[in-house]
């Protein structure tokens, strides 16, 4: 049951009368905290955007504003959703009629322009895709009552390729006529020709077309006139001829004139030939070369490998054993000359060592003085030998052997052993004996 309030409601608080209002920070935030029984369509909730301060029990700012949804077709909370800005849209009204349509565009290709001051070849005048930068001209002429007059014909090069795509060939005309009420038309005929202009083939003729009227008779307008063509094949250097007609519908002698070049009024044909390519332009000249860029630091060395054990030393050769010496035999006392007694046997010299380098021979003693002969004697027993002169300095050694091949290093690995040590060399050859001592005196 309602309360009837028959005067305002002072309200001092800073916030909304219906605490379901809200605010709330978002959707769900306000269908959590409104429970379904409390809801009813129409019901109004704001919903905060962007940064908020809360502060003394209610927000005080909010840089985005508040957005108000409600509770639009029902209570759940999908039924929460964002109230649009004015009424509903209204039904769309019924579409209008259409409009007449347009006339087909056509895909462009080659434009071949109607220069009136370039005479191409005897009789005609050029058809070329290339303007030529001259003032407009205008060509007058007189066409007799209900007959077609003969404006200008043009020619083309050599067209120099084979195929003509089908399509749409459109001639763009600019005529002026001498009343608005005048009943002229246009339109062309379209030949082909050899190089030498002969004509091989009529190709067929445009839809004669009536000359518009723009304020006076000396404000040009453009005719639009068409020819659509099959594909076709050619030579390359057939040329095309294009002849331009009006057509005098009245029954008296009419002028028309008929404009091309300058800038305003060109009259040309727009064709389903693909433009030809243009020559390259010369390369441009090279840019200067960049500033060569900072160098990089260097990056840190990687560690040093740890070095490989030394492989073990191989055994040293065994050395050859060195002779004996014999003992020298002692020498005799001299007799008193007589025969001389016989010598003494030498000492059985021991086995020589391997032949080194000879060492140089020990300088000799000086020989005693000889006894005077006498009357041998039964030879006495033989003298003791003088000293033996110093031994000569000893050969030097042979050369080493050599030395074992080193085992491949490993990467980083530990060394190859080493090869064993070749045998040492033999030793050289003792130096020879030093000469004989002096014999005692007899």
């Amino acid at each position: 049951m309602a309360t009837l309030v028959n005067d305002n409601r002072d309200l001092k608080a800073p916030k909304p009368l219906d605490s379901r209002y809200g605010p709330y920070t978002g959707v769900t935030h306000a269908n959590n905290s409104i429970p379904q029984t409390f809801r009813h369509i129409g019901l109004t909730v704001g919903v905060i955007t962007g940064t908020t301060t809360f502060n003394g029990g209610r927000y005080d700012t909010a840089d985005g504003g508040i957005q108000e949804y409600w509770y639009y077709t029902g209570v759940t909370d999908s039924d929460l959703v964002l109230k649009e800005a004015g009424g509903e849209a209204g039904t769309s009204g019924s579409s209008g009629t259409s409009g007449t349509s347009g006339r087909d565009g056509i895909t462009t290709g080659q434009i071949y322009f109607f220069n009136d001051s370039v005479t191409e070849l005897t009789g005609f005048k050029q058809l070329s895709t290339n303007p030529t930068g001259l003032s407009e001209r205008t060509v007058i002429t007189s066409v007799a009552n209900n007959s077609d007059a003969l404006v200008e014909q043009f020619i083309t090069p050599e067209l120099g390729f084979t195929v003509i795509p089908g399509g749409v060939q459109r001639f763009n005309l600019w005529f002026t006529k001498s009343a608005e009420n005048r009943d002229i038309e246009a339109y062309v005929t379209l030949k082909l020709a050899n190089s030498s202009g002969t004509v091989l083939q009529t190709i067929g003729s445009s839809q004669a077309t009536n000359i518009g009227w723009n304020n006076n008779d000396t404000t040009p307008v453009v005719v639009q006139t068409d020819l659509t063509l099959p594909t076709s094949t050619i030579d390359s250097t057939n040329r095309m001829i294009v002849e331009i007609y009006v057509r005098n519908n009245e029954n008296q002698t009419e002028n028309v004139d008929w404009y091309t070049e300058g800038q305003s009024h060109y009259s040309y044909v727009v064709t389903t030939v693909s433009a030809q390519s243009g020559t390259s332009g010369s390369s441009g000249s090279s840019g200067t070369s960049g500033s060569s860029g900072e160098s990089g630091t260097s990056g840190s060395s990687g560690s040093s490998g740890t070095s490989g054990s030394s492989g073990e030393s191989g055994t040293s050769g065994s050395s050859g054993s060195s002779g004996t010496s014999g003992s020298s035999g002692e020498s005799g006392t001299s007799g008193s000359s007589g025969t001389s007694g016989s010598s003494g046997s030498s000492g059985t010299s021991g086995s020589s060592g391997e032949s080194g380098t000879s060492g140089s021979s020990g300088s000799s003693g000086t020989s005693g003085s000889s006894g005077s002969s006498g009357t041998s004697g039964s030879s006495g027993s033989s003298g003791t030998s003088g000293s033996s002169g110093e031994s000569g300095t000893s050969g030097s050694s042979g050369s080493s052997g050599t030395s074992g091949s080193s085992g491949s290093s490993g990467t980083s690995g530990s060394s190859g052993e080493s090869g064993t040590s070749g045998s040492s060399g033999s030793s050289g050859t003792s130096g020879s004996s030093g000469s004989s001592g002096t014999s005692g005196s007899s």
